[in-house]
């Protein structure tokens, strides 16, 4: 406003100088000569150029020209006021001191004029520092009302709190009441920093609250047995504190002696809530007597006595005996080097992560635990460990990452176990397990290291199923154990060296299923009475010397052999019996036994069913050996059956190997005992077999000679289909039977093959029927002396390999049945001296067909006979079934070449019977 003030009048001027610069006149009175002019100095203007004669000052006023309104100066003159003071100026010194320093302020100073050194009458400024308060009688003697030591009323006006404590005292002995009151409370920070060494509390006092004591370093003793509440950090870094003692039912607070000097601590029956770290940091800290019964959980991953592992002493951890279950979490991280439990302690129950990551580099016997919480030991320092007594459980991970444990022993327990007890305790080596309990490890062993040896104790009679022992290397048995049962799924490791069984009568599934490097040497004991499906997956070496196991039972329904890999087998002098379906599928290395001259009474049923075998060798003696027992074994070794005697289905079927069979004493051959068996090679002598069932030898290409003995009474349909090999086969059984009216032939061969010579032995009297049906028999001789009576129904149907053969039949032939030689490529055939019948189409497409004089199929041309024969001719309804005599008759002619064709023509009629008696 100034500023625009100040312009303003400057206008006025221009103006006015303007005004008078048009009237002034040179010479005249008032006149300047500028237009007329004239000057009226009426102006106080203390600012126009030239007014000033004499400037004022703060002692003096100041003197000036009156100035017309255009701005000149005129002669006349007035005076003005001196100016203020100006008290901007600082001197400190007795003069000018206007107040001395206090608690509340420093020292005060007038200000002086800047012009005159006029002081001022009210103007101070503050130098310097304040003083510290001076206290007579609790109050500070400058009026403040500042009281040395602090009480704060409580919030209910009914106690008061010490919130400062400020007398320097080595012992203190606080008041009870203070204004009429009591004092129950320090408050936080009463003493920080405040030197004491003693502190002596009335009983009015129960509470200390948070950071009351904190960092109070002389503090060495206080009585705290009445206080109720310590707060949170309360006494941290009160490093001279060596001993406290606590009220039975007192409240700590997170931290409240951390990092404290006690040397000696007992945790009182009653104490419930204890904060995070009350006790951390006391490097000192030797001895802990905890009798808590109800102290709360600490949320892992906190602690009450975590500490730092180079800035502490060991810490004794004395149980007493009416205390049931230590907190979660309450030891983690501390020094607690050795735990002492009280003999009448029952029941105690470790919580979760109690003890994680303390020291414990001890041997640890929990003879009086319920409980064991997860984690509960995890990574600290223990050497050895003993469960026993009255676990109920113990949690996963119990005591894993106790990287100095080496050696575990697990006795008669009333609980379970949780999976990975001993995770990563890379130095675990042995465990002793003398439970005898049904209960389960459930993989409790879990990732316990490479080396891991679990020892089972000699009073151990069952590893229940599902034991899941996992992480195992080594097991074995306590000296004295005996008929011990191991569960299904009991050890879920990849066990190795050597396991000897002896003590052991039962064996579940999957018991060893994981052995994936397999076991060096495994020994199944005498007494071994049963093994389970997949029960084993790699063996190194087997020595089997069970007398009598059971079959290894089906699992759902299929197949699952005890092994799945087994370097090599050797079976003892007292083995009786192979279980069924112990080896089925699995890959061998050698298959033998410690007596060749042993009796085997039996190989169960798919006991090496498609093994793969490099080596095997079977006992001399053999009684029975089961149906698929070595069905598709894929081995180079030879095998002398000589010995068996009996056989299964499919025992041998697809076998891939060499087999000895001549000379073979089975009275039965079953269902295709050896079919498609490529190692049966050369001659196959029968002799003493009695019934060779449907497929036994079909496609046992390798065999070229047959030899059927009289003892054979039944060749049943296919037994030696595509045995293209053949070359030779003799026919000696003497009470054969006929096969039924459906049945396709013993030796119908579908492929290309050699063909074989067919000798019929002098004792033979019957051809079955259907036996060479469908053959390749090229040549059919009868022995001299031969008794053959008769051939049956299709005996030799289908046989094209006869083409262009003379067929010549024994005189002592009697009867050729129906269809006997249908379709058969024969050229010719003769008739003995017996022929009494010739049953219908017996030579049917044999003949020659009449018209245009060409084969049908370039079969039979000619027909013999040795003497002459007169026929009764007889039609034949198959239809029916019926034969009805014709009334004709034929004769035929001995050794009548000119109508041999003739008679051939004759015989080749179908559905015609020709008999020497009436039918």
């Amino acid at each position: 406003m100034k500023k625009l003030f100040s312009l303003f009048i400057l206008f006025v001027l221009a103006l006015a100088l303007v005004s008078c610069g048009g009237n002034d006149t040179p010479g005249g009175e008032g006149n300047n000569g500028d237009g007329g002019h004239i000057h009226q100095y009426t102006e106080k203007l203390t600012y126009a150029p030239g007014a000033e004669i004499i400037a004022p000052t703060c002692t003096s006023g100041g003197k000036y020209y009156y100035v017309c309104t255009c701005g000149k100066p005129g002669t006349e003159t007035y005076e003005t006021a001196p100016n203020p003071h100006s008290f901007s100026r600082m001197v400190e010194d007795e003069e000018h001191l206007a107040k001395e320093a206090s608690c509340q302020d420093a020292k005060r100073y007038f200000y002086t004029c800047e012009n005159c050194d006029a002081i001022s009458p009210d103007a101070t400024f503050s130098s310097g520092s304040r003083l510290e308060h001076s206290y007579e009688d609790n109050l500070c003697v400058y009026g403040c009302g500042d009281e040395l030591n602090k009480y704060t009323l409580s919030e209910g006006g009914d106690y008061y709190i010490l919130t400062l404590f400020r007398e320097k005292l080595d012992i203190v002995a606080l008041p009870s009441e203070y204004k009429g009151l009591p004092v129950k409370a320090i408050g936080s920070h009463a003493f920080s920093g405040v030197p004491v060494k003693e502190i002596i509390l009335p009983e009015s006092i129960t509470e200390i609250k948070d950071n009351a004591f904190y960092t109070d370093t002389t503090l060495e003793k206080i009585n705290l047995e009445n206080v109720t509440s310590i707060g949170e950090q309360a006494f941290y870094g009160c490093a001279s504190l060596t001993e406290v003692k606590l009220n039975t039912g007192v409240t700590l607070g997170d931290y409240c002696f951390a990092a404290t000097g006690i040397t000696e601590l007992t945790i009182p029956e009653n104490v419930t809530n204890i904060g995070v770290g009350a006790f951390s940091h006391c490097s000192s800290l030797e001895r802990i007597n905890y009798n808590a019964i109800l102290a709360n959980d600490i949320e892992y991953p906190n602690s009450v006595f975590s500490c730092y592992e180079d800035d502490a002493q060991d810490i004794t951890l004395y149980i007493s005996k009416n205390v049931e279950r230590i907190p979660a979490s309450f030891f983690s991280n501390s020094k607690v080097a050795d735990i002492v439990i009280d003999e009448e302690c029952n029941s105690l129950t470790v919580g979760r992560y109690a003890f994680y990551q303390a020291s414990l580099p001890i041997s640890l016997t929990l003879e009086r635990v319920a409980t064991v919480g997860q984690r509960a030991f995890y990574g600290t320092g223990i050497t050895a460990l003993t469960l026993d007594g009255h676990i109920d459980l113990v949690e996963s991970e119990a005591f894993g990452e106790c990287s100095a444990l080496s050696e575990v022993t697990i006795l008669k327990n009333r609980g379970r176990f949780e999976q990975y007890l001993f995770a990563n305790c890379d130095s675990l080596e042995t465990v002793y397990y003398r439970h005898e309990g049904s209960e389960v490890l459930d993989r409790a062993l879990w990732s316990s290291g490479e080396t891991l040896k679990l020892v089972i104790g000699s009073n151990v009679k069952t590893i229940p199923s599902d034991f899941e022992a996992g992480g195992i290397a080594f097991l074995e048995f306590e000296s004295g154990a005996s008929d011990v049962v191991i569960g299904d799924n009991a050890f879920i490791s990849d066990i190795r060296g050597v396991l000897d069984l002896s003590c052991v009568k039962a064996i579940g599934s999957r018991a060893f299923g994981y052995t994936t490097t397999g076991i060096d040497k495994l020994i199944l004991p005498r007494g071994l009475e049963s093994l389970g499906a997949s029960a084993f997956y790699k063996v190194n070496e087997l020595e089997y010397l069970a007398e009598a196991c059971r079959d290894i039972p089906l699992y759902d329904g299929s197949i699952r052999p005890a092994f799945a890999n087994v370097g090599s087998v050797v079976f003892g002098a007292d083995v009786k019996a192979i279980p069924a379906h112990i080896f089925h599928t699995v890959t061998i290395g050698s298959v033998g036994f410690a007596d060749e001259n042993i009796y085997l009474e039996r190989i169960g049923d798919y006991a090496f069913g498609s093994a793969k075998i490099t080596s095997l060798s079977l006992p001399r003696f053999s009684f029975e050996i089961g149906d698929y027992a070595f069905y598709n074994v894929i081995t180079a070794s030879t095998i002398n059956l000589t010995k068996v005697e009996e056989l299964g289905e499919y025992s041998f079927a697809e076998f891939k190997g060499n087999i000895i069979l001549s000379g073979i004493n089975i009275p039965n051959i079953p269902d295709s005992a050896f079919k498609g068996a490529v190692g049966i090679t050369g001659e196959l002598d029968l002799s003493d077999v009695g019934v060779i069932g449907p497929e036994c030898f079909s496609g046992c290409t390798g065999i070229t000679k047959l030899i059927i003995g009289e003892a054979t009474y039944l060749i049943d349909d296919y037994s030696f289909e595509d045995c293209t090999g053949l070359t030779e086969v003799v026919f000696n059984a003497i009470n054969a039977l006929d096969a039924p009216e459906v049945s396709q032939g013993a030796f119908r061969t579908s492929e290309t093959a050699k063909g074989f010579k067919l000798t019929i032995g002098n004792k033979v009297t019957h051809i079955p029927s259907h036996l060479f049906k469908s053959s390749q028999v090229n040549k059919i001789i009868f022995e001299d002396e031969s008794v053959c009576k008769s051939i049956g129904e299709y005996a030799f149907a289908y046989t094209y390999e006869l083409y262009r053969v003379n067929v010549v039949l024994p005189d002592s032939l009697e009867s050729l049945g129906s269809s006997a030689f249908v379709l058969t490529k024969a050229s010719s055939i003769t008739f003995g001296s017996g022929i009494k019948y010739i049953g219908e189409n017996a030579l049917w497409s044999m003949g020659v067909a009449e018209d245009e004089g060409t084969r049908d199929y370039g079969f039979i041309e000619k027909v013999f006979f040795t003497e002459d024969v007169t026929f009764k001719v007889y039609s034949y309804d198959s239809e029916t079934d019926t034969v009805t005599d014709t009334g004709e008759t034929v004769t035929f002619k001995a050794n009548d070449s000119e109508n041999a064709t003739e008679y051939a023509k004759l015989l080749y009629r179908g559905n015609l019977v020709y008999s020497t008696y009436t039918i």
